[in-house]
């Protein structure tokens, strides 16, 4: 019995710890985000302001149509992501999570019917939430396992390139059609 009371402890462990950094992206999406949004305006701003000053060729109209339309999009897309609220979504689970399992440890004797009702309530607590993305876990995992490790280090190394592709995108743009 007590092994499966500390499996289920362990579930818990895992999970809250990958809810907590499902949390922590979420944050620092939503801040780069803003930053994004932002930066976008400044460029926008910057090249509304080249093109009344200098006579400017028909590609900087095409780069502000661009980059409006992109921070429109982006600006739509991300809100409707409520990302903040969903980090406090993630929160609260892995509060309740411990919550979980500091009843658990208060518990002198646990028999099979007290370890179902853990089991259901872990299974509740779950519901209560959506889901923590891959790198979440992996990031809580990565010590333990090569393969796991690998995965981490990949995902990781895709989300910045990713980021930098999104603040150098307009420059790219700037760049290409100016010849």
């Amino acid at each position: 019995m007590q092994e499966k009371v500390e499996n289920l402890k362990q579930k818990i462990w895992i999970t809250r710890k990958s809810r907590i950094n499902a949390e922590k992206r979420l944050i620092r999406q939503e801040k780069l985000i803003q930053y994004l949004n932002i930066w976008y305006a400044i460029l926008l701003s910057l090249i509304s302001l080249y093109s009344l000053v200098y006579n400017v060729n028909k590609n900087i109209s095409i780069i502000s149509v661009v980059l409006s339309f992109g921070i429109t999009m982006v600006s739509i897309y991300f809100s409707n992501q409520n990302l903040s609220i969903r980090a406090e979504n993630m929160k609260k689970n892995y509060i309740n999570l411990q919550s979980l399992n500091f009843e658990i440890d208060s518990e002198e004797y646990i028999n099979n019917k007290k370890l179902k009702e853990f089991q259901d309530k872990y299974i509740k607590i779950l519901n209560d939430c959506e889901n923590h993305e891959n790198i979440d876990y992996y990031e809580v995992m990565k010590d333990d396992d090569k393969k796991i490790y690998c995965k981490y280090i990949f995902l990781k190394l895709m989300e910045i390139l990713i980021k930098g592709l999104y603040f150098i995108f307009p420059i790219i743009l700037i760049i290409l059609l100016r010849r």
